[in-house]
């Protein structure tokens, strides 16, 4: 008996177009170059419906200026795929976070900030920098930044080893060393940005004087090429632990807030800038805590309080952080991963009554009254222009929101963090 063969074509449309459901973009590339029933199948646009809606979000071409998903796929979505993200600009010791997303009809690159004040209960606001959109069928880039908008940027991806960077020039330039600051726009800027304690003594006092100015520069005026690195935003654990990873607010005194990259791995916390201030600048380690020894709460007021004890405590702390990391090393990521819930859910956690220490500053007003641990922490502290950097024994102070203090043993203050929630 003679055996009917069926190949794919003889299938029905429909049925084809069910098959096609399945398959990547680069699949469906393919398929087309095989014969012209194929390609013209794949030209139907409800598959690339799918495909704009299942990776990019987008279900409608309302305001794309496109005539068709594979028109706005081919040409929009997967060429510009790898700007969507977060990403950390390298800008001299501030530096700045960038996000890239799709946004009513445009690929929009906006610049995430903290108020200068130090409100931490402010949201962090989106200022646009740059839009990937369709005008009169040319693909093009724009700058949206302030005095620049309207002028052309330059998107380019290039490698520095193995790390990928993303290049955003603008055709107007700004030497950012050599820019002169209008005093009275400068004067405005500080009594709006921070607290009047700050605004009426910052002309006399030396440091705050370079420090304000320096942060109204790079707000005001970019450089003509700014790099990017991709930040790589960590997983979220299967944990009741309250300390989440993921970007947070933290205060810095007179620097005002800055975004921190939280990230843990196995009883490792780590704080790492993502932006910064000229002692430690952006990209840099800030503080470093161990999960697995939490100090007993009946140590809590004598815990690092003698002087002459900080060297040693200082020595083990890294020490373990050390040992730590490198067996870090040697695992997988899921290995990794299931150690540090394991972790986190054998840590004891019981509330205690909070307060900032006298004699020790902080930058908030009111602090909660009630702390869930502490752990043994270090804090990285340097000179003006990130010299001679030295670690400082701390203590992280956990509180049941998840949210997380970090007192400074040594400089006799407290920083306070909060997850940003708009990322």
């Amino acid at each position: 008996m003679a055996v009917h063969r069926m190949i794919l074509c003889d299938l029905p449309n429909e049925l084809l177009l069910m098959v096609l459901e399945y398959l990547s973009s680069s699949a469906i590339a393919t398929l087309a170059r095989v014969c012209w029933h194929l390609h013209d199948l794949v030209n139907t646009d409800s598959l690339w419906s799918r495909l704009c809606r299942q990776e990019f979000g987008v279900e409608s071409l309302v305001q794309w200026n496109v005539s068709s998903f594979q028109e706005l796929y081919s040409r929009v979505l997967f060429p510009y795929r790898y700007l969507l993200g977060v990403w950390e600009g390298d800008l001299k010791y501030y530096g700045e976070l960038m996000e890239a997303r799709v946004d009513n009809g445009r690929i929009l690159g906006q610049l995430w900030r903290a108020s200068s004040s130090q409100n931490i209960d402010l949201p962090l606001y989106a200022e646009p920098l740059f839009a990937v959109e369709v005008s009169d069928k040319e693909v093009r880039t724009v700058c949206l930044y302030r005095d620049m908008k309207g002028k052309r940027a330059t998107l380019k991806k290039c490698h520095s080893g193995s790390t990928e960077l993303l290049e955003v020039q603008f055709k107007v330039m700004y030497d950012f060393t050599k820019t002169k600051v209008d005093s009275v726009s400068l004067r405005s800027w500080v009594r709006e940005e921070y607290p009047p304690a700050f605004a009426d003594i910052w002309e006399n006092h030396g440091f705050l004087r370079q420090a304000f100015t320096n942060r109204y520069k790079s707000l005001q005026f970019r450089q003509q090429l700014v790099q990017y690195r991709p930040v790589a935003l960590p997983p979220s654990l299967s944990s009741d632990f309250p300390l989440k990873p993921g970007i947070y607010k933290g205060t810095y005194s007179s620097h005002g807030i800055e975004l921190i990259l939280v990230t843990m791995e196995g009883s490792i916390v780590k704080g790492q800038k993502l932006t910064g201030d000229p002692n430690i600048p952006a990209s840099k380690v800030t503080f470093q805590g161990l999960l697995q020894c939490p100090i007993p709460p009946d140590q809590y007021s004598s815990w690092g309080a003698a002087i002459f004890n900080h060297r040693q405590m200082l020595s083990e702390i890294r020490n373990q952080v050390d040992r730590e990391e490198q067996e870090h090393s040697r695992r997988t990521n899921v290995e990794s991963r299931q150690l540090t819930v394991t972790m986190l859910n054998s840590v004891p956690l019981q509330e205690h009554p909070f307060s900032v220490s006298l004699g020790f500053s902080g930058d908030l007003q009111t602090y909660p009254n009630v702390s869930l641990a502490r752990f043994p922490s270090s804090g990285q502290v340097a000179g003006d222009g990130y010299v001679n950097p030295q670690w400082s024994l701390n203590q992280l102070v956990l509180f049941p929101s998840g949210n997380f203090a970090i007192v400074w043993m040594e400089l006799r203050s407290v920083s306070f963090y909060c997850k940003a929630q708009e990322l």
